[in-house]
Order: C-alpha cells, then structure tokens, then sequence
C-alpha cells in the first residue's frame, strides 16, 4: 500500500480510560509488519499539540515533524495513544476548556487522521479522578474537587491545580466534535465499559480499527479495585490531619522493617516454601525463619493506603456502600440539572 494511503491513528482520550492497557497490552501483540506504535517517536509533535500554542506556525512545525517521521515509517499503520491530546481534566494548562482547539490544531496537522477515543461513564471518571486526587495525598473535599458550591459548578481560577474542569466535562460534545472536524467514517467511538464487561468485544473492535491480526492471544485488561468510599473518606481525613508529616512515620516504618527481614534473610530461603525450608534448616534458626516470613506478610500493615485497600475494599466497594451511592446520586442529579445531559455510557 502506498505511503500516502497510510492509516495514521490517534487513541485521543480519555485519560482513566485504559490508555496504558492500549500501549503495553494490546498495541505490542499486534503484527509488527503491519502495525507501527513506537510512543516516542512522535512526542515532539504531540507536546506542541498539548502545549496550548495553536499558532499556525506550529502548525507548519508539526506537519514537518510528522511528513519526516512518516518518511522512515513502512507499516501501513501507525497507532498513537495519547489522551493527553484530548485534555487532562486535572491540568489547568491543558484542561477540556481549550478542547475545541486541540481537536482544530491538530486537524490542520494531520486532517486525514483517524480518531479513537475511548469514553466511560462521566460519574465513574468524576470519582475515578478524585480518588486518585486523595490517593496523591491531597487533602479536598468531594464538593471543593468538582467546583460545586451554592448550588451550581463554578469554574476553575488561575493556578488552581487541585480541583476538576467540570464545567467542560462533556465526553458526547468532544466526540461529536471529532466526528464533524474527521468526519464519521474516521472517528470511532469505544466505551471503557465494553473492555470491562465484554473485553472480546473491545479487542475485536480495536483489531478491525488497526487492520491487524495479533502474533499473539490479546490478554483482557486487569480493572483496577480502587479505595472504596469508606477508605477514601479514611485516606481523606489522613490527608488532612497528617499532612504535615505526610508519609515520614510510613517510610521510617517501612524502613526499619525491611532492614529486620533483610538481616534475617541469611537464615531463610527465599525460593523455598516455609515447611521446606524448616526440613532443611537447622532448629536453631527456625525462630528467624518464622519471624522473617511473618514480618513478609504483615509489612503490608504498616502502609496505610495499601491497608485500607486490603482491610475495606474486600467487603466495600464505591457500588453500593452508603457513601458511594451518596456520591453518585449527587453526581447525577447535578450533572443533569447543573451542567448537560450525562450519556447514557
């Protein structure tokens, strides 16, 4: 196939919407003769897309950057996953506000580009990013995250880097806006729900938009269990209490344990099971044995996030605990009234 017959393919978005599950799952699998998804190779462009600067000679800027790429490129397909294109909700500098103009950038660049873009139900990627806020150590409430005060969404001010662009939060506007900038036949929209709930479904569908067959079996995305509310509202009230000691008592903890299991090593064997390695030891060392492989699995305990993974996420999940449902029944009741429509995704 000629060069100019070439399928140039952007994964835009979303961020949260299993970009890294694209790039070292699924995009390695496909038939390297076919299918070119080096990340790096065009950053260069990618970071004046994102940078903010739509003038037109960064437009000339990219092309070339694109045109001498192309040059040294044979697969008649190259596939790009960059979310970061469509926005980062988080980022004030690159947030959905400048949405139309990345998407009219980047086709002035590359206008025969096809577009992919992965969206997820707006309610799941609202409490998907403040968990991930809470995580980061920041000490916000739910209402402070998403600007909604008074009864309405306010928008973001000059610096702010701690709160979401909810007011620009609208996955049907960005695609739709693909669709009439690349037209429909060039714009393919998936959803994150389909590669949870029917992930042959996902890949299928990901293989027919590459043109490509996979060297090898396509492995299905492992989902991520975050903090349930319950740990989310501990973590929050760490954040806020500690902050000022912010993980130090966790380091030196887990410092000093993992000097014990270190020194203790030169008793055990690592590669053996415990009732093995207690058949081939001497009795004298049985207690370091012991201890050692104790320490091992109880170090878990002296870090806080991972803790409240393991102590509540078993039994409580965002779905249907108290706090969860109390989020998402706010969500959706302000989402609708305050700013669009939410989706059906």
């Amino acid at each position: 196939m000629a060069k100019t017959e070439r399928q140039f393919i952007f994964f835009v978005g979303l961020l949260k919407a299993a970009p890294t599950y694209l790039r070292r799952e699924l995009l390695p699998k496909c038939d390297p003769a076919m299918v070119y998804h080096d990340q790096q190779t065009f950053d260069e462009a990618v970071e004046i897309i994102t940078n903010g600067d739509f003038s037109e000679k960064n437009v000339a800027k990219c092309k070339r950057i694109f045109s001498e790429k192309f040059e040294n490129i044979s697969q008649e397909t190259i596939a790009l996953v960059k979310p970061s294109i469509a926005g980062d909700p988080l980022n004030i500098e690159n947030s959905f506000e400048t949405f139309t103009e990345r998407a009219d950038f980047l086709h002035k660049v590359v206008p025969h580009a096809k577009i992919v873009f992965i969206a997820r139900n707006q309610i799941d990627f609202i409490i998907s990013l403040y968990r991930q806020s809470i995580r980061e150590g920041k000490a916000i409430s739910f209402n402070k995250f998403i600007n909604y005060e008074k009864g309405k969404f306010l928008p973001r001010t000059k610096g702010d880097y701690e709160t979401l662009d909810t007011l620009h939060l609208d996955f049907s506007f960005m695609a739709n806006y693909y669709i009439e900038k690349f037209g429909e036949k060039n714009v393919h929209i998936l959803f994150l729900e389909d590669l949870e709930n029917n992930s042959e479904k996902f890949i299928s569908s990901v293989r027919q938009i590459l043109r490509c067959e996979f060297t090898e079996k396509v492995n299905p995305s492992k989902i991520n269990v975050g903090l349930s509310a319950l740990a989310l509202n501990l973590m929050l009230l760490k954040n806020k209490y500690s902050f000022f000691q912010k993980d130090r008592r966790e380091r030196n903890q887990v410092k000093f344990l993992d000097g014990v299991i270190t020194y203790l090593e030169k008793y055990d064997q690592k590669s053996m099971s415990l009732k093995k390695t207690l058949s081939v030891s001497s009795p004298i060392n049985f207690p370091a044995i012991i201890l050692r492989r104790i320490l091992i699995r109880s170090r878990i305990l002296f870090v806080f996030e991972r803790f409240m993974q393991i102590a509540f996420n078993k039994v409580l999940y965002i779905d249907w605990d108290f706090m969860g449902k109390q989020k998402r029944s706010f969500l959706g009741h302000v989402l609708i009234k305050g700013i669009h429509k939410t989706p059906a995704m």
